[in-house]
């Protein structure tokens, strides 16, 4: 063996390849279960925004208490689920 040769007796290149192996395995299973929850937040979440002069109604979708909700939505930003709830938004102000 001389000091060209790049083989050596220990198995330690090997140990290393694997180990670099594994961690690229987890890190792409890392950044699939990212991509999933990100898609899948997607159809959970929702954000709206009820605008100035206006005012928002919280219609339920499911549960015991469907329908209509009793207070409404002031005026600003409001995260809702989509499965769960609906917004519709109305002008405050009456037009004849």
């Amino acid at each position: 063996m001389s000091i060209f040769d790049k083989r050596s007796n220990d198995n330690s290149d090997g140990i290393c390849a694997a180990r670099r192996a594994a961690k690229r395995q987890a890190d792409r299973l890392r950044h699939l279960a990212l991509v999933v929850l990100f898609v899948f937040s997607l159809f959970i979440i929702r954000v709206t925004r009820i605008e100035a002069g206006h005012v928002g109604v919280e219609i339920n979708l499911a549960g015991n208490q469907r329908g209509a909700s009793e207070i409404p939505i002031r005026t600003g930003w409001v995260v809702y689920s989509p499965l769960k709830t609906q917004i519709f938004e109305f002008p405050r102000t009456c037009k004849r």
